[in-house]
């Protein structure tokens, strides 16, 4: 999915190209005459969904992460390139990490000087900010986290940042995060 921003810039060059080539104007019937809307078209119609994602929504209706995990999985199985499938898997994983714990007891861990490479309360910490769209805080919490630890703890709070690039689509934090992770990793 590109940018609404991109996606508009680029309609807007085609429509001034067209009308430097002569090409004005409004479609127009076999009469001459430009066509009414068509019946219900001002009405605002619910989108349709796709049925897919009915059980995982469901069950995410119901708080049960581990079903609507698996109903995300099953999409994802079928279609590893399915994003909406991709990121509602990684929102039922923050979702699932996030409940019953202590955003409050695990911040003051966190916030402590020597606690940067304290990989678990560093995550924990993270999913809390994104969970509130605070992705900048979230990003500088793990790329931190990321610099003070080595081995497999490294790679956990990489592939948990990876997992909230996704959440985070195309909020502008995520580029410098990407950058600042690439250099903190080489």
């Amino acid at each position: 999915a590109y940018p609404e921003a991109q996606i508009r810039a680029i309609l807007d060059e085609l429509l001034k190209v067209a009308a430097e080539q002569g090409v004005t104007g409004t479609l127009t019937d076999d009469q001459g005459q430009v066509p009414d809307e068509p019946a219900g078209a001002e009405e605002d119609a619910e989108p349709a969904t796709d049925p897919r994602f009915d059980a995982a929504f469901n069950a995410i209706e119901a708080g049960d992460w581990e079903s609507a995990a698996a109903a995300y999985q099953l999409i994802i199985d079928a279609d590893p390139s399915e994003r909406d499938a991709i990121a509602g898997l990684a929102t039922v994983g923050l979702y699932r990490r996030t409940e019953g714990e202590d955003e409050g007891a695990l911040r003051s861990i966190a916030d402590q000087p020597d606690a940067a490479a304290d990989v678990v309360v560093q995550c924990a910490t993270a999913d809390f900010d994104a969970l509130a769209g605070r992705w900048s805080l979230a990003f500088d919490r793990l790329v931190t986290c990321v610099r003070a630890s080595s081995g497999p703890d490294r790679e956990l709070v990489r592939s948990r940042l990876l997992e909230l690039f996704v959440l985070a689509g195309e909020d502008p934090a995520v580029p410098a995060a990407r950058t600042a992770l690439a250099n903190a990793l080489f």
